[in-house]
């Protein structure tokens, strides 16, 4: 009897119709879904896919974008299942498939992670949840590629621009594309910041965003048609660039300087430098804008700066 129960503690068995006792082990359950009428394992594209973690003394459970986990207060088993109590829900874990190692959780079934291997995986189609820049954008992120591989085939790509983004030695890179609407006047471009990799000639993406570079003719500036950047400068991790604007109904020009350091790997804004003046005059005036506290490049954007 005491050798029975040493046993009973740790492993909660259960009785199967072919007479086989069955242990419910610690461990991770992802949970089995049909799809054309197989079964498979479903990754969804905007959450991850559903699982149940069993510990010793806690279940924790991830549901799409959502985790919920909590303590354990009891555990009866039953004649086919074993019921788990929490302090706000419950769990009952069923086996419907020794075999595969498929069990009933809540019913919705599961699979014991190390068995999964075994079950075909389907990608949901990042299309399904995201425009299609935000999947090519997706895509490329994490990867090692090749540097034509970061260009957009569909798009015009304004300019490449080489140095070193990250103060490691290697030739980082920058490419401008033009993301405009054909239908529409405004041009828009987007900046992506490319890292080259410890493997000679490939790259990683390290951010990318259309609020970094000013475009013309856009309707976040007044007498904008004559606002445009220039002069876009990767060296020594350092990042800068200017912008140009000339207003003819006020008789004004400017010209502002963005500088970016990095910044133990981050890239922050260190300064934004104007300089102004009349058109009909040669006088020319400078002042740096605002307190900028380093603003980090990744929460950058251009029409926010005064």
């Amino acid at each position: 009897m005491i050798r029975f129960l040493s046993y009973f503690f740790p492993l909660f068995f259960l009785c199967s119709c072919t007479g086989q006792d069955i242990k419910l082990n610690n461990g991770t359950f992802i949970e089995v879904s049909k799809v054309k009428g197989k079964d498979a394992l479903f990754y969804p594209c905007s959450a991850s896919i559903n699982k149940i973690v069993l510990l010793d003394n806690s279940i924790e459970e991830f549901s799409g974008q959502e985790t919920a986990k909590g303590k354990i207060l009891n555990k009866k088993l039953n004649s086919n299942n074993v019921q788990i109590k929490l302090e706000n829900t419950s769990y009952t874990f069923e086996i419907i498939d020794l075999a595969k190692h498929y069990w009933k959780i809540n019913n919705r079934i599961y699979v014991e992670s190390e068995f999964a291997n075994s079950i075909e995986k389907i990608k949901e189609p990042c299309t399904e949840c995201y425009s299609k820049e935000e999947c090519d954008y997706l895509k490329k992120q994490n990867r090692e590629l090749a540097l034509d591989e970061f260009i957009y085939k569909d798009k015009k790509t304004v300019e490449t621009i080489k140095g070193d983004f990250n103060n490691d030695g290697l030739e980082d890179a920058i490419i401008i594309t033009d993301i405009s609407n054909k239908n529409d006047v405004s041009e828009y471009y987007l900046l992506s910041i490319l890292v080259q990799t410890a493997n000679k000639g490939l790259y990683k993406l390290f951010y990318e965003s259309s609020n970094i570079l000013p475009c013309l003719n856009c309707k976040e500036w007044s007498n904008d048609s004559d606002y445009s950047y220039y002069d876009v400068k990767l060296d020594k991790g350092t990042l800068y660039f200017s912008t140009n604007k000339t207003d003819n109904g006020s008789n004004k020009w400017s010209t502002k300087t963005y500088l970016f350091k990095n910044d133990d790997g981050e890239m922050k804004l260190k300064s934004v430098t104007e300089d102004y003046g009349n058109l009909d005059s040669d006088e020319e005036n400078i002042r740096k804008l605002g307190d900028l506290n380093y603003l980090n490049l990744k929460k950058f954007n251009i029409y926010s700066i005064n």
